[in-house]
């Protein structure tokens, strides 16, 4: 049994994937943006892109497994989220040119260090 929690994998996973982002000059906008269906892990700008990110994160042996269950389902609900935000936007105003990335990040059992950080520009 791991002797970390589901959420504690998880925020460490969007936290390292948040700084990876940075490092590559991406510049944050929002974490955990909640809608009524639920939520987008990370909001970025890269240029005059808006990026959202969803960030799947597993412990070391499920490396393999890193982008699974990102189904078809869970691509409704991020393209949903993506909408709900834009649609915030004041009518007639520019919507700025926007994709959702992927961004899968690998932890040690041990301690939580990451191991692994893969990036899928424009996933969906």
């Amino acid at each position: 049994m791991y002797r970390y929690s589901g959420k504690r994998i998880g925020k460490e996973g969007e936290r390292v994937a948040a700084l990876f982002l940075k490092s590559k000059g991406y510049k944050q906008v929002l974490q955990n943006w909640f809608w009524k269906r639920g939520e987008v892990d990370l909001i970025f700008m890269q240029g005059k892109d808006l990026v959202f990110v969803e960030v799947k994160t597993r412990l070391e042996p499920g490396r393999e497994k890193l982008f699974d269950n990102v189904d078809s389902r869970k691509i409704r609900k991020l393209k949903s989220g993506k909408d709900a935000y834009l649609a915030r936007f004041r009518p007639g105003a520019p919507i700025p040119s926007h994709r959702i990335d992927l961004v899968g990040v690998v932890l040690s059992m041990s301690d939580l260090e990451p191991l692994e950080i893969r990036h899928i520009i424009g996933a969906l």
